[in-house]
């Protein structure tokens, strides 16, 4: 079974529950919502970095009536759901959510690629705010936006249904979960962490989707071959390698990698960023997935 580590925590260290500034809990979350939101109270600006991690006490907030330890949730059980809809919507109706990774391929299939508006199921949302080189289609909302409806229809005027217009994984069904690629899986894997054997996949099949460690001094990224020095680490992102190149910088030739991000083309080189390659650098060539779609 592949690592279900992340689903059982909270059969090991048990459950403790409360929004932030709540009352009538043990242990209420330790970091307030920032920032302004819609349907939610206003307690301050995000922080500039990462909060600082709080110190672990194991009490609970004064005038609480239990003490910190009968005040614990325990796991019933933790189990792995089969690749079957209609049983997972029957377990999230029975039971509450359920945790998931990267999936499927084949049994849900894909939507994607294309301009917006150029294709079955074009992105929800439109691009928003000026940027150069790209239509403008209006500003961005002041919240977050409204979740839209699941509709299984092509938008109007299109040629194809909108089951003929899936993309399949080429070999059957592909879960990842946690970041573990199940034995069985052929048409999705994981790339050793060989900058050499990166290239090749590169160059045979196409690009990959990398995952890496951001850190305080990427927010700064205007241009050139980027290095981790300085700051802490903010968070993770996943962006697309296209492809590598050397350039000479100060007499010396430093390999990078040619990286699309998706923070719009005003950002770094025309929306793509360059990295230091075969360093492993903010962890990115330890997180390195590529998949063969049946075309």
């Amino acid at each position: 079974m592949a690592n279900q580590s992340l689903a059982i925590h909270h059969e090991i260290w048990r459950l403790y529950w409360g929004k932030y500034g709540a009352k009538g809990v043990c242990k209420p979350y330790s970091f307030h919502p920032c920032g302004n939101h819609k349907n939610q109270m206003y307690y301050g600006e995000c922080p500039q970095g990462s909060w600082d991690t709080p110190k672990c006490r194991k009490l609970c907030q004064r005038g609480y009536t239990k003490t910190y330890n009968k005040d614990k949730f325990y796991a019933k059980s933790a189990y792995q759901l089969p690749r079957d809809e209609k049983k997972i919507r029957q377990e999230i109706m029975k039971n509450g959510p359920v945790q998931a990774g990267y999936f499927v391929y084949e049994d849900f299939r894909l939507y994607n690629g294309g301009i917006y508006k150029g294709v079955c199921k074009p992105y929800s949302f439109h691009p928003c705010g000026n940027h150069k080189n790209q239509m403008y289609y209006g500003e961005c909302p002041q919240g977050s936006w409204d979740t839209p409806k699941c509709r299984k229809l092509c938008q109007r005027g299109y040629t194809k249904t909108y089951n003929k217009d899936k993309f399949y994984g080429k070999f059957g069904l592909i879960k990842l979960l946690q970041q573990q690629v199940l034995e069985n899986s052929k048409s999705a894997y994981q790339l050793p962490r060989d900058e050499k054997k990166i290239r090749v996949e590169i160059m045979k099949n196409g690009p990959v989707q990398a995952g890496y460690f951001v850190y305080e001094d990427f927010r700064l990224y205007n241009g050139g071959i980027y290095k981790h020095k300085t700051g802490k680490q903010t968070g993770g992102h996943a962006v697309k390698i296209i492809g590598w190149g050397k350039e000479n910088v100060n007499g010396t030739d430093v390999p990078y990698w040619l990286i699309a991000n998706s923070w719009s083309n005003d950002w770094g080189e025309n929306g793509f960023f360059r990295m230091v390659r075969g360093e492993n650098d903010c962890n990115i060539e330890d997180m390195i997935y590529a998949g063969m779609m049946s075309v």
